[in-house]
């Protein structure tokens, strides 16, 4: 168990703002961004996903493929007036990456 802590320590580092967050238990992981709508939010998850440093390179460098089936986007929202949650899955960007 205490060597997933090195070996994910690469994978939490990727969050470089202060919007930005990550936290990994053994084998799981997660990227954490807000912003003032879910457009923004959504960019913010795709480059820490595919900035130079990001997750696609930290899988490569690791050996660690993702499971792209096993990646799930959740929106949450502090009220209705930052505006409406999307009720639909957001799956067309996942060939992206």
């Amino acid at each position: 168990m205490v060597l997933y802590q090195y070996y994910n320590a690469d994978l939490i580092d990727i969050p470089k703002h202060k919007e930005e967050d990550a936290e990994a238990y053994v084998d799981d992981a997660f990227m954490l961004a807000s912003a003032k709508d879910f457009p923004s939010t959504h960019r913010k998850l795709a480059d820490m996903m595919c900035r130079e440093d990001g997750v696609v390179n930290w899988t490569k460098t690791h050996s660690s493929p993702l499971e792209y089936l096993k990646l799930a986007l959740i929106n949450f929202t502090q009220s209705q007036k930052h505006g409406k949650p999307s009720t639909a899955p957001s799956t067309k960007n996942s060939t992206a990456f």
